[in-house]
């Protein structure tokens, strides 16, 4: 049952936690590889990591959230860019 202090079902807990943060790292990556949408968040991708591109994305949005507050208008898409 117990092997180097450690029960079989802690283990098999433990494989599946690490199984789902590959697949949560995974879709992550999906969601940034938006490059026709965010060719700005493309290229921090390039130079940063993963957290400092989502601490960037994060930001943005808030600011996009506050503009619109601020404002009274709602959320405008911007044009897809060529590049």
């Amino acid at each position: 049952m117990y092997q180097n202090g450690v029960s079989q079902n802690h283990r098999e807990i433990g494989a599946v936690h690490e199984r789902s943060y590959q697949n949560r790292c995974r879709s992550c990556e999906e969601r940034f590889s938006g490059a026709t949408r965010r060719p700005w968040l493309t290229k921090i991708l390039e130079r940063r990591s993963a957290k400092i591109a989502a601490i960037a994305l994060a930001n943005k949005i808030a600011r996009t959230a506050w503009a619109m507050m601020a404002h009274g208008t709602l959320y405008q898409e911007p044009e897809p860019q060529v590049v």
